[in-house]
């Protein structure tokens, strides 16, 4: 299995997971189990997604769906700012650019 905790975007898609652990637990109930359970399960996602496209041979579509479930966390992201969450809500994640 190829390392991954080296990699930069690694180290950013963790810090992005626990910054919405901390991040949701100050949500309304409602939005902490609606909105919040989907940003959390999101960065989850992103987390393997990474681990998983460093494995692969073939990496394309492991990164196509690591953009997808990006675009997916910064989209519930900007709603939950939208409902005014807070100042919590200053995280910045994106996926600019990857070498393959």
């Amino acid at each position: 299995m190829a390392q991954y905790e080296h990699l930069p975007i690694y180290r950013e898609a963790m810090r992005l997971a626990v910054h919405l652990e901390n991040t949701v637990r100050g949500f309304a109930r409602y939005h902490k189990y609606t909105l919040g359970s989907e940003m959390r399960s999101g960065a989850h996602e992103i987390v393997a997604l990474i681990i998983k496209a460093n494995s692969a041979a073939d990496r394309m579509p492991a990164l196509l769906e690591l953009r997808d479930a990006v675009e997916k966390v910064n989209g519930l992201y900007s709603i939950a700012i939208l409902l005014n969450f807070g100042g919590n809500l200053h995280f910045i994640f994106e996926l600019k650019s990857v070498d393959l």
